[in-house]
């Protein structure tokens, strides 16, 4: 049997074998046909013929594809999933919205920090506890920093591990996850290790290309709680009269009576702490800072929902006055799980509670709500029927967390139509719905949020805690739902659009037409002259944007926004008016880097590709040994 050559086929296919051309079949005779080679040439020469040359190369790419995107990319690297991976950290994104600071470390850094701590392991559970270490059941820490099976458990009592983001089984953990919080507990309460927290987080956020974290985190000190005591507050549903606007009004008169507002001060100056121990932690002050020294953070103050609503109804009061005297503080929410017996009882009383705030606060604290974190199985059917609707419609949410039950809520699309026009965004929380509520790929609402215009952004929820990151969340997006690179950067852009952040928004028109003083600068790039693409490798109009981002349900995304180059900024510097404009409003500021970030981003991603498409491709080996 004659032998075959093999030769690789385009990059990421199997070789597979060539047909057996005579050339490339071993000849018994090859000395003699050697030596008649000559001979032929020349009788060849003689005949007026030249010898035709050995071709060099295939014909570069870029002659069958013309036009270049981003799409090009995105649909390049999504056929494989290392290549994915590394593109969307790469991409720019505008914010992670959803993220608890403690959920946010991961279950090594907790065990690192126990054992220079000197704290301790239960040998049975696998969570931390504080010291002695001597007593019966408790290892020290350091003793789990070796790969011993002490680690493993206690890998598993802090996170998911070893689970990966991708469930192998589909199957929840619903009570697993939740349990975790507790078990880190005593690094996670030691003011000085929260510090390190943040510095965790934001060096996270800042190799991941992000801009903007708002982290929800417990910011109401225990005097906050004696304070509501003190005052013998009896708001609740047991009380008819305690949810009237005249009760609750008098009832937050004497918690600020009581002195609430020196739990006030203690919390801003707690916040002045971390922040400094995260930047020495990062390096922020020296020669080669981290990345996370560029994010920006604010907070998210969390109201536990399991306690009684007096005391739930105290902290949000709480939260409301620190948000008033420190601009750090945008928000307040409510934590612990939707499904908890107790949040069950008294959620329409929190509804009420929170709603009276956002009525009366004026713009002090924005509303971010935890709604519809459950499925069908985990509650009773009823209990899936109003938890997002009255998060909106009684207390006035700006933003939902998951909203995973949306489709089983009365009224469900007169609802997803409310939240369209009043722009009240979705936090879509994918490895979190799937790790504790069993719902993902095709289960998971988030492409009807996108077929009904609802503005959605991608969240981590407790990334430590699930092993995930942002752009896990940005991978399965596109694995898992599809979604393009038009929407990425649409859901990237929602980031700042839907933040808590100071200030005006630079659009005046998202995300076709910037806020007045800064229009100019964000005109699309006439040909050759910046932008990431030049028109002469543009595509029609709306042809960069596949098929399935062009359907009539994904109403999100206007005509006005699908421009050939999405509106690109020109000016790396702003103009005197423009920048004067940003200077006044964080927000923009914040906005205006993304998309010089984009610009640069997309630039690179051009040259890349135009790189690879000019490449030619070698010809096969003549050969006839």
């Amino acid at each position: 049997m004659p032998n075959v050559q093999l030769r690789p086929d385009r990059p990421g296919r199997a070789a597979r074998p060539l047909a057996a051309p005579s050339l490339f079949v071993r000849i018994p005779f090859l000395p003699l046909l050697r030596a008649l080679l000559p001979a032929v040439l020349a009788l060849s020469l003689a005949a007026g013929c030249t010898p035709r040359p050995a071709p060099q190369s295939l014909p570069p790419l870029a002659v069958l594809q013309p036009r270049l995107t981003p799409q090009d990319a995105l649909d390049r690297a999504a056929q494989r999933p290392p290549e994915l991976r590394a593109l969307l950290q790469r991409l720019p994104k505008g914010a992670d919205l959803h993220s608890h600071l403690t959920g946010a470390v991961y279950a090594e850094s907790y065990l690192a920090w126990a054992a220079a701590d000197g704290d301790c392991v239960d040998t049975a559970t696998g969570a931390l506890t504080p010291p002695p270490c001597n007593a019966t059941g408790r290892a020290p820490a350091a003793a789990a920093m070796s790969g011993s099976p002490l680690r493993t458990r206690a890998l598993r009592a802090l996170s998911m591990y070893p689970g990966t983001a991708f469930s192998k089984t589909g199957a929840p953990d619903h009570d697993r996850f939740f349990a975790t919080f507790g078990n880190y507990a005593p690094v996670s309460h030691n003011p000085v290790r929260v510090g390190d927290m943040l510095a965790e987080v934001r060096s996270r956020a800042g190799h991941q290309n992000e801009l903007y974290l708002e982290l929800i985190s417990g910011l109401a000190g225990p005097g906050v709680k004696r304070i509501a005591r003190a005052a013998k507050l009896t708001t609740g549903p047991d009380d008819p009269e305690g949810l009237s606007d005249a009760h609750l009004a008098a009832t937050r008169q004497r918690l600020l009576d009581a002195g609430l507002a020196r739990s006030v001060a203690e919390s801003s100056a707690f916040l002045d702490r971390i922040e400094a121990r995260a930047r020495k932690v990062l390096a922020c002050d020296g020669d080669a800072p981290d990345p996370g020294c560029n994010v920006t953070v604010r907070y998210i103050a969390q109201v536990n929902r399991l306690s009684p609503p007096a005391e739930t109804f105290a902290d949000l009061v709480f939260a409301q006055e620190l948000a008033r005297r420190d601009e750090r503080v945008v928000a307040a929410t409510l934590v612990a799980p939707e499904d908890d017996p107790r949040a069950l009882a008294n959620y329409r009383a929190h509804m009420r509670l929170v709603g009276y705030l956002a009525r009366t606060g004026g713009d002090a604290m924005a509303i971010h709500l935890h709604a519809g974190e459950l499925a069908l199985g985990l509650v009773p059917p009823r209990e899936l029927r109003f938890h997002v609707r009255e998060a909106v419609d009684v207390a006035l949410a700006r933003r939902i967390g998951h909203g995973v039950d949306v489709m089983d809520e009365d009224g469900a699309a007169d609802l997803l139509a409310r939240m369209a026009e009043r722009r009240v965004a979705v936090e879509i929380l994918l490895t979190s719905n799937e790790q504790i509520l069993g719902v993902t790929g095709a289960d998971h609402p988030l492409r009807t949020y996108l077929a009904h215009g609802v503005p959605v952004v991608l969240s981590t929820d407790d990334e430590g805690v699930e092993r995930t990151d942002l752009t896990n969340e940005y991978v399965r997006a596109v694995r898992e739902h599809g979604l393009t690179y038009a929407q990425l950067k649409t859901v990237s852009r929602n980031g700042l659009e839907y933040a808590f952040l100071r200030g005006q928004s630079l659009w005046a028109e998202p995300y076709a037409r910037a806020a007045e003083p800064c229009r100019a600068a964000a005109q699309p790039a006439p040909e050759g002259q910046g932008g990431p693409f030049p028109q002469s490798l543009q595509p029609s109009q709306g042809a960069q944007f596949p098929q399935s981002s062009q359907l009539p349900q994904d109403s999100q995304f206007p005509q006005s926004s699908q421009l050939p180059q999405d509106s690109q900024f020109l000016q790396a510097t702003p103009s005197a008016a423009c920048a004067a404009f940003l200077a006044a409003n964080p927000k923009a500021r914040l906005q205006w880097e993304l998309e010089q970030r984009f610009a640069t981003f997309e630039r690179d991603l051009r040259q890349e590709m135009e790189r690879d498409v000019k490449r030619p491709f070698p010809a096969p080996p003549l050969s006839i040994d």
